[in-house]
């Protein structure tokens, strides 16, 4: 038998052995991938919802007739956020001092099941004494 005859039934015996390997590994890989992505969107949106307070907290200190849960005057659209930023201003006063409390809070649903539970609401509070 000559060495290229050899060779050629060699290569016939593994035919289809890639796509295996891939059959094997490529779930994983994807699940990973999509996972990752999913973690950054969860860290965009929470750091999303920290810039939202921020800016309505620095906007409220200036403007005393901000007060109560109204989140078009408050804070622009924020990507990441959506319709469902929910943000709230409340006054008041603490041992003669003026304090504001400027709560965020948004629901998150993750894409991939295994990070928890598919729904989660995130929260940010940003208190100031005055």
């Amino acid at each position: 038998m000559s060495f290229f005859a050899f060779n050629k039934r060699r290569r016939l015996g593994r035919r289809g052995v890639t796509a295996l390997e891939f059959a094997f590994c490529g779930p994983i890989f994807i699940m990973m991938m999509v996972g990752a992505m999913d973690l950054a969107r969860f860290w965009f949106t929470t750091q999303s919802l920290r810039n939202a307070v921020a800016e309505a907290s620095r906007k409220a200190m200036v403007d005393d007739t901000l007060t109560g849960c109204n989140p078009t005057k408050l804070a622009s659209s924020r990507p990441g956020l959506r319709d469902t930023l929910d943000l709230c201003i409340t006054r008041g006063t603490v041992s003669g001092m003026s304090q504001l409390v400027v709560t965020g809070s948004t629901d998150f649903r993750f894409a991939m099941p295994y990070f928890g539970s598919r729904n989660r609401s995130l929260r940010e509070v940003t208190e100031l004494r005055f």
